[in-house]
């Protein structure tokens, strides 16, 4: 992508804990065509899911759990972090070095989580293609959101701080409607009523790992890390499971039953 042009950050949304940035138009038609190109080019190798499946994955950088950075990022990446960072989006927090591109088919959701105490800042940006989406906005574990942010295609949103604690995720539906709850509405040029129907739509996810030594450290890793080496871990699986949820954020481990529960605990302590 050539990204010859950025446009101007606006404040964050005034409605919605602190941050939350919404930026329409971050990149080009023809970037976007550019990005969708490599996208789409990537080995079989690269992605993780099932043909056919709601959503499929690519990462670069490493593992989503693993603390590593097993590798640089791509040539197509390289400039569109360039972007998010120069243009002041991302703020000061140390630039991505690892980032998850997404495919979902019409109509699939994302179940509401949060991303983790594994980056810093906290903070993570994504980039929409393809198709605009709803992102709804839930106070943790809760069932209904307080709020919404309608994602335009080509726009970008950076959440950090205190709204990085918030859960977030895409309801299972083919299309969405503008309600009084999307908070974004004035700057995504939406109108009250409005139907935004799904296309197929990719996510490209910016996000900063922790170094090991940081991450270490981290309180939310440091209580996780306890009760992984707590004494009775393995006769109380589902209690430090149910932390570890707590800690990492729904989708990122698992849903709660009990297979996951024991292939939960095999993961946490190369995650700690």
């Amino acid at each position: 992508p050539s990204l010859a042009w950025l446009p101007p950050i606006p404040p964050p949304i005034s409605t919605l804990p602190p941050c939350v940035t919404y930026v329409p138009g971050f990149i080009s038609a023809e970037d976007e065509e550019c990005l969708l190109q490599h996208v789409r080019q990537a080995p079989q190798a690269r992605w993780s899911g099932v043909e056919g499946d709601g959503r499929r994955t690519q990462n670069y950088g490493g593992a989503p759990g693993s603390l590593a950075i097993a590798e640089g990022l791509p040539e197509w990446l390289a400039p569109l972090v360039r972007a998010v960072v120069e243009s002041g989006a991302w703020g000061d927090a140390p630039p991505p070095n690892h980032v998850l591109v997404n495919i979902f088919r019409p109509g699939t959701g994302l179940v509401p989580h949060t991303d983790g105490p594994l980056y810093a800042g906290p903070r993570v940006a994504t980039l929409s293609l393809g198709s605009d989406v709803f992102l709804d906005l839930h106070e943790p574990h809760a069932a209904t959101p307080h709020a919404s942010l309608l994602l335009r295609r080509r726009s970008l949103n950076v959440i950090s701080a205190e709204a990085y604690a918030q859960f977030h995720g895409i309801a299972e539906r083919e299309a969405d409607v503008v309600d009084e709850r999307v908070a974004n509405a004035e700057a995504a040029e939406a109108t009250l009523g409005e139907q935004v129907p799904r296309g197929p739509r990719v996510s490209i996810v910016f996000v900063s790992k922790l170094e090991e030594g940081s991450a270490a450290t981290h309180p939310s890793v440091l209580e996780l890390t306890e009760e992984v080496a707590r004494p009775d871990a393995r006769s109380d699986v589902a209690a430090v499971a149910a932390v570890a949820r707590r800690v990492l954020g729904g989708s990122a481990a698992g849903d709660g039953d009990g297979d996951g529960d024991e292939a939960l605990l095999e993961v946490l302590p190369r995650v700690c």
